[in-house]
C-alpha cells in the first residue's frame, strides 16, 4: 500500500495531475487530423502521404514502447514524464516552424519524435497510477486515467479547426504542443504530495517478455488491442476530411461532430470496468464481445448515411462501443500474468495497440486514394469482424 493511501485526497490529486498531462498530450497527438485538408492543401500531399502526420507519432510510440518501459524501471515515472513533456513542447514548436515553411517531411519528423515522448508519458502514467493506489482501488483509478486519452482527442478535434481559422494550422500544432508544459506543472504539484509504493525489482526483459507472451490472454489481448485502436484511429483520422470533402461540412462544424466520437470514451472506458466488476463477476471478455458486436453494424451506418444528424447518432454509438473494449483490455491482460511481469504485459498490449493506431490511418488513406471512403469503412468493418471472431477463441477470465 502507498505510504499515503490513508492520506485522503493525495492519491486522487496525483491521478488528477497525471490525467491532465495525458489529456494535453493526447490533444496534441490528434490535432493534425482536425486540420488535415488544410495541411494537404498547403503542402501538396495526397491522402496516403498526409496520413503520416498522424501515423508517424503512433509508429514511433509502438516501436519504442518496450524500450520506454526499461527507462521507466531505471529512472522512474516522474523523470520519464518530465523528459517526455519537454520533448513534446519542443516538437510542437518544431512542427509550427515546419508548417510555416510548408516542410511536410520536417513536420512528420517532429511528430515521430513526439510519439516516443507521448508513449512514455502514457506508460509512466499508467504505471504510476497502479502503484499509487491500493489494489482494491487500482482498477477504478486506472480506468479513470484512461479516459484522459479520449477527452484529449475530443478537445483536439473540437478546437483544432478554431485555432486554425483564427491563426493558421501551424499555430494549432505548436499551441497544443507547448501546452504540455502547463499540464506537467499541475502534475508536478500533485505528484509531490504522494508517495507511491515501490515497483517490483526489474529482472531480465527477455524473460519477462517470454513469460508474458506464454499467456494466451496476453496474445489475444494484443490482437484485440490492435483491432480496437485501428478502429478508433480510422474514425478519428479520416472523419473530418470525409465530412468536409464528401458531405460538404465545414471543418469547424465537422470538428464538433467528430469530437463526439472520442468524447464517448470518457464514459465507456470507465463504464466497462464498473459493469465488469459489479454485474459480471469481474469477467472481462463479455465486455470485449459486446464492443465488437455493436461496432460491426454501426460502421455500415456511418459508411452509407449522408444525413449529419443520423451520422452524429451513429458516432455516439460507435464511439461508446469501440472504446468499451479499450478500457477493459488493460485489466484483461494485467490480470492474466504475475504481478512481477504486469508492466511487461501492458507494454506488449500498448505496442500492439499503438501499431494498430499507426497502421490504420495509412491503410485507410491508401484505400480512400484508390477506391474511396466506402473501401476504408469496409476495412473498419473487417477489423470489427475479426475482433469478434477472436473472442470465441480467447480464454475467459
Amino acid at each position: 500500500m502507498s505510504a499515503r493511501e490513508d492520506a485522503g485526497l493525495d492519491p486522487w490529486l496525483t491521478l488528477a495531475g497525471i490525467w491532465v498531462l495525458s489529456f494535453v498530450v493526447n490533444a496534441y497527438l490528434i490535432v493534425p487530423s482536425s486540420v488535415l485538408p488544410l495541411i494537404m492543401a498547403d503542402t501538396g500531399v495526397d491522402h496516403a502521404t498526409a496520413a503520416w502526420v498522424i501515423s508517424g507519432a503512433f509508429l514511433s510510440w509502438s516501436l519504442t514502447n518496450l524500450g520506454v518501459g526499461v527507462g521507466i524501471d531505471r529512472y522512474g515515472d516522474y523523470t520519464v514524464c518530465a523528459v517526455g513533456t519537454l520533448v513534446v513542447a519542443v516538437a510542437g514548436v518544431w512542427g509550427y516552424y515546419a508548417g510555416v515553411d510548408g516542410a511536410f517531411g520536417s513536420l512528420v519528423a517532429s511528430r515521430v519524435v513526439a510519439g516516443v515522448a507521448i508513449g512514455g508519458i502514457w506508460t509512466a502514467g499508467s504505471n504510476l497510477v497502479g502503484r499509487t493506489f491500493h489494489s482494491s482501488r487500482a482498477g477504478t483509478a486506472l480506468g479513470l486515467f484512461t479516459t484522459s486519452a479520449p477527452a484529449g482527442l475530443a478537445v483536439g478535434q473540437l478546437f483544432g479547426p478554431r485555432v486554425a481559422d483564427a491563426a493558421g494550422w501551424p499555430v494549432a500544432i505548436g499551441l497544443f504542443g507547448v501546452a504540455a508544459l502547463g499540464g506537467f506543472a499541475l502534475f508536478a504539484l500533485a505528484h509531490g504530495r504522494t508517495d507511491p509504493v515501490d515497483a517490483p525489482a526489474a529482472t531480465s526483459a527477455f524473460r519477462n517478455v517470454r513469460a508474458a507472451l506464454s499467456e494466451p490472454a496476453v496474445r489475444y489481448g494484443c490482437a484485440f488491442g490492435f483491432a480496437a485502436y485501428s478502429l478508433f484511429l480510422i474514425f478519428n483520422s479520416w472523419l473530418p476530411t470525409y465530412l468536409s470533402q464528401d458531405l460538404g461540412v465545414s471543418l469547424a462544424a465537422g470538428g464538433v461532430v467528430v469530437a463526439v466520437f472520442p468524447a464517448m470514451g470518457v464514459v465507456s472506458r470507465a463504464a466497462g470496468g464498473v459493469v465488469s466488476d459489479r454485474y459480471l463477476g469481474q469477467r472481462r471478455l463479455p465486455i470485449v464481445v459486446t464492443s465488437f458486436l455493436v461496432t460491426l453494424p454501426v460502421v455500415a451506418v456511418v459508411a452509407f448515411v449522408t444525413d449529419v444528424t443520423v451520422l452524429l447518432a451513429a458516432l455516439v454509438v460507435a464511439g461508446f462501443a469501440v472504446q468499451l473494449s479499450i478500457g477493459i483490455l488493460y485489466s484483461y491482460v494485467r490480470e492474466a500474468v504475475d504481478e512481477t511481469i504486469a508492466g511487461t504485459a501492458l507494454s506488449l498490449l500498448g505496442a500492439a495497440s499503438i501499431f494498430g493506431a499507426f497502421s490504420a490511418p495509412i491503410a485507410a488513406g491508401s484505400l480512400i486514394e484508390g477506391s474511396g471512403y466506402v473501401a476504408a469503412f469496409g476495412y473498419a468493418a473487417a477489423l470489427a469482424a475479426v475482433g469478434l471472431a477472436l473472442t470465441w477463441l480467447a480464454p475467459a477470465n
